[in-house]
């Protein structure tokens, strides 16, 4: 089963590995051999200042010294996540993108924040949008292979206990119709015996429980309207309300059980406790993770300048997915 970004565990064996960084080698060596065959290639004047004439192979050149390291260690990366994300089945969704970018907006202060800092890093709206998408990627990766130690989700629900308590709960079931007649009438007619489970599901006008039999589910106090949680607080288990008026309407509650106040059990919690733990060590899972797939990546680049350049942006470079 693939899942968007959360959370199927990868596995890449190490054959996958070597043809993964075999990929990203041949990828940077193309690279080079494509931008080499552009300097061989004197194509002519593509400008002209002041009288002295800027040929195409300069140009091509100074764009290589000034941004082909960058360029390179970004088609590394894409290369790696890309490849990990596809083993693990891991996407990342139209809709996650957009929200991550809303995000990243809200970061940047506004649309005039984001713009700036995009102007300034030479970044277009479509690269930042790739780089949320990796980012987004390599976010599922990291956070499926991040092994939380059974100890440290008790320790964590044990110093957070206030955070796990819950106050008096109620199981119940409803129904709402638009009319007092239509829950007086439906009141006489459980008063006889009917099935409360199956009316709520034929004549409830509620959308969110009617399709479940009436089902409210377990409910604290806040967790209702106030109309509706007085009532159900006041019943015992077992017992029916008379109808009443509610927020949309007129209402009939049946109380199926309640229990009184504790704290939530650790079962019932520890996978909340493990996102929590996880969220809190990604910024800096992502980054050793990346670094050490790049340290595994053989490139061989010619010019000293762009080499040197490329292999501090190795060691360096931020993951995607970050305000640039």
């Amino acid at each position: 089963m693939k899942t968007d970004v959360l959370w199927m565990k990868p596995r890449v064996a190490s054959r996958a590995l070597a043809a993964l960084l075999l990929a990203a080698a041949s990828l940077g060596l193309l690279l080079l051999a494509f931008c080499s065959a552009l300097w061989a290639e004197d194509r002519g004047v593509i400008a002209t200042v002041n009288g002295r004439p800027i040929t195409e192979a300069e140009f091509q050149q100074a764009l290589w010294e000034s941004a082909g390291a960058r360029v390179l260690v970004e088609m590394i990366d894409e290369t790696i996540i890309g490849a990990a994300a596809a083993q693990a089945g891991i996407t990342a969704s139209p809709d996650m993108v957009r929200m991550r970018q809303e995000s990243l907006l809200a970061q940047a202060g506004g649309e005039s924040g984001l713009q700036a800092l995009l102007a300034a890093a030479g970044f277009t709206p479509e690269r930042l949008r790739e780089q949320v998408r990796l980012g987004l990627l390599l976010d599922g990766i990291v956070q499926d292979e991040m092994a939380i130690p059974e100890a440290e989700v008790d320790k964590y629900y044990h110093d957070h206990a206030d955070r796990y308590r819950r106050g008096p709960q109620v199981r119940g079931r409803m129904i709402l119709t638009a009319t007092q007649d239509n829950a007086q009438a439906l009141y006489e007619a459980l008063q006889a015996g009917g099935d409360f489970a199956g009316l709520a599901k034929e004549l409830s006008s509620d959308p969110a429980t009617a399709p479940q039999n009436g089902d409210m589910g377990w409910f604290e106090r806040q967790d209702y309207a106030t109309a509706l949680s007085d009532v159900a607080f006041r019943l015992q288990k077992g017992e029916l309300s008379k109808p009443f008026e509610g927020p949309d309407g007129w209402y009939l509650i049946k109380v199926e059980d309640t229990r009184p106040s504790g704290s939530r059990p650790l079962a019932e919690v520890r996978e909340e406790i493990v996102s929590t733990l996880k969220f809190k060590r990604l910024p800096q899972a992502r980054e050793q993770w990346l670094i050490g797939r790049r340290k595994q990546v053989q490139v061989t680049v010619t010019d000293p300048d762009v080499r040197a350049t490329a292999e501090r942006l190795l060691q360096l470079a931020p993951p995607p997915g970050t305000l640039p």
